[in-house]
This record gives C-alpha cells, structure tokens and sequence, in this order.
C-alpha cells in the first residue's frame, strides 16, 4: 500500500514543478511518497485516471494541493472536458472523507502558494493547513506525517492483554461519591494493569458531576503513586498550550518533547508515550470546548495510538466525547454516560460513609430528590446544609 499521496491539479508548469520540488524534499526528509512524476515520461500502463483514482483510495495519507483550479474541481466547476483526472481523483477523496464521517485523520491541506489560502473547500476549512514555503509550517507537516506513519511500538500490548508496570490497587483510598462505583471500577481496572482497556470517554450533561468525577479520578492516581495531568479545554486553549500543559509530567517522562520545537512537540509527545515506562495518566476535562485541531490532535493522533502505549491511561470526559467506534483501537476504549443519581439508598451510604449529616432520613433525601432531580453537586451540598443546621441547632 502506498504511503503518502500527494493530489494536486496541473495548473502550468511552474504550478507542477513546485509540487514535485516539495515531493523530492519530503524525500529527502524520510517521507515514503508517491508522485506522479515516477510514473514519467512514459505514464503508467492503466493509464493517469486509474492510477490516480488508485493511488487517492489506497494511500495512508493524503496531502491536497488547494489553488482555484482544485477548488473547482472540488465544487464540481471544472469546464467539461478539462480536468477529467483531477475531477475523479478528486471525488474519490470526498468520499473517502465521507464514509469516515468526515473524521479526516489521513488527510491535511498544503499550499505551495500562500495565496491560494482563499481556495481551500468549504469540507476541508476545519484541517490543518501547511504552508510549504515557511519552515516552521514545513516542520509541522514533517511532524504529522511521521507521527501518522509512525508503526506501532514493538512491546506494546496485544489486543486484551493488560500490559505491565502498574502498580496493583492500593489499599485505604475513600471514594467520597454517592455512586459512580461503575465509573470507578473501570478507572480502578485500567490504572492498575487489570484490563487491556486504555482509555475512559465519560459523557455527561451539565451538573452531572463530571468535574468532581475526574477529581477523583486524579485524587485516586496520587494514591497509586502516579504521574498524572489534568487538561481542562474550557477556554478553547490552543494546541501548544495543550501540549504544554502536557509537559508538566515532567522532562523525565518526556524527554524528547521537552527538548522539541513548538512545530514538532506533538509528534514527540507521542513517541514519548510509546516508550515512556513509567505510567502515566491523562485527563481532558470540557471537551466540548476543544477546538478543531486539538480535537484532531486527540482523535487522530493521540487515540488512534492507544495500542501502542502501555503504560499512558486516557480520560476524557465532556457533554460530547470522541467517537472511536471507526477506530482500530476502539475496542481498547470505553463509553460511560453519567445520569442523574437517583438511588435514595446510595445517597444514604454516601452520608453514613462522609457523616455529613448524622439526622439524615430517607425522607430528607427523597425530598432533595423531588427538588433537584438527582443533582449530585445540589444533593450533596444539601445534606451537608442540613447537617450543618441541625448541629447548630443541638448546640
């Protein structure tokens, strides 16, 4: 299977001339291409329109030359009878962005004229764009593409193996939630090595308590003796404060993205993971808010290697979390819906546990419920009122 392909429409001259120029230079750099201009000057034996619609079906990655003509192209606006290879390379790309829904982790757009910025599609506005011709977007372009085809760590776990290194569960940790414990235990599992499963996608409505979930969830790691780092996307922060944030666990367990540039630190970060054998664990909280590139870097880049990294645990929680169903490590992923906490039994035990209020009745907390619905972050601070007041009133 090819590699890397480069789509790109023949302008002119000098157009084709700068997409080959780049193609030579990422080459050079490593990159395993594929480039029409192999194919010359006799072309190849199918023929251009086979062999392009080929090569935009079976290569790994894609890199699109936006300028108008492509634009065209992908409107469907080319003239009839021009651009009739562009035209079907063209729509075997739109639709292999379709039936991914339009999670576009294979391909970027690049320009060689940071001019025909104006032209990229509507589809693919939301992608990364590199600009060829400026160095720092050239060493992102070169980042992406190897972290992309980067193979698999060869001591990474195989598929419902838990891997080595972590610590088993440690005794005396106080969960101070009412509920949760189904959360918890598939938290428990995945930080202690007792499950091949790496990563927990907790999706929640407002008020659900998520927050205080993952509070705990940090609370639980320290008792373990782990590296841990909490990302909160509330704010939409860009991808490098992402990656700075991430940086906090320390040059020791990343060494290579500490030492990286600002273009390259998320390749590095990834192959840091890879080979890091400490355990560490990473929580993304509000991720609703992310935007688009630290999205893609977190879908695209970061889950999608979930197999190769054996000592990383994932957390992500928000009222929208990723969908890794088309995924190939989807099955190393698990969902979980927080509702309302609507057990009165289970509010009781959290009270006998904390002693928030030492007159606490069922009749109390049924009524809370009626109030609030099953708001764990009301609830709780209503029994504590209540106990607050009745020892007030006793002394």
């Amino acid at each position: 299977m090819s590699r890397v392909f480069i789509s790109y429409t023949h302008d002119n001259d000098e157009h084709t001339k700068r997409v080959r120029a780049l193609g030579t230079k990422l080459r050079r750099d490593g990159i395993d291409l594929v480039v029409d201009a192999d194919k010359e000057p006799a072309g190849p034996d199918e023929g251009w329109p086979a062999w392009s619609e080929k090569q935009a079906a079976s290569a790994d990655l894609l890199l699109l030359v936006v300028t108008r003509s492509f634009e065209r192209c992908w409107n469907g606006e080319a003239p009839a009878g021009m651009r009739l290879g562009a035209t079907h390379e063209i729509k075997v790309i739109r639709n292999r962005i379709y039936d991914a829904g339009y999670y576009t982790s294979f391909c970027r757009v690049l320009l060689v004229n940071a001019a025909d910025a104006q032209y990229v599609p509507l589809v693919l506005k939301g992608l990364q764009t590199f600009d060829s011709n400026d160095t720092q977007s050239y060493e992102g372009l070169l980042a992406w593409l190897r972290g992309a085809l980067a193979p698999p760590a060869a001591d990474a776990a195989a598929p419902g193996t838990a891997p080595s290194g972590w610590s088993p569960a440690r005794p005396g940790f106080e969960w101070t939630l009412a509920d949760r414990t189904q959360q918890f235990t598939t938290y428990q599992q995945m930080i202690t090595g007792t499950t091949a499963e790496r990563a927990l996608l907790v999706r929640g409505a407002g008020n659900c308590g998520k927050t205080v979930l993952l509070a705990q969830f940090l609370s639980y790691a320290q008792h373990q003796g782990l590296m841990r780092v909490l990302v909160d996307l509330k704010g939409c922060p860009a991808l490098d404060d992402v990656f700075r944030n991430l940086l906090e666990l320390g040059a020791a367990r990343l060494p290579r993205a500490a030492q990286s540039s600002p273009a390259e630190r998320g390749y590095w970060l990834l192959q840091d993971f890879e080979t890091s054998a400490a355990p560490v664990v990473l929580i993304f909280d509000v991720y609703e808010k992310a935007p688009e590139p630290v999205r893609d870097w977190i879908e695209g880049r970061l889950l999608v290697r979930l197999g190769s990294f054996a000592h990383v645990v994932i957390v992500i929680a928000g009222r929208e979390i990723p969908d890794v169903s088309r995924q190939t490590s989807s099955n190393l992923s698990v969902s979980a819906d927080l509702a309302p906490i609507v057990d009165v039994n289970s509010w009781l035990d959290w009270n006998r546990r904390l002693g928030k209020c030492l007159n606490l009745t069922a009749d109390h907390v049924e009524a809370f419920m009626a109030i609030f619905k099953g708001d764990p972050g009301l609830l709780s601070a209503s029994i504590e009122t209540l106990g607050l007041r009745y020892r007030a009133a006793e002394a």
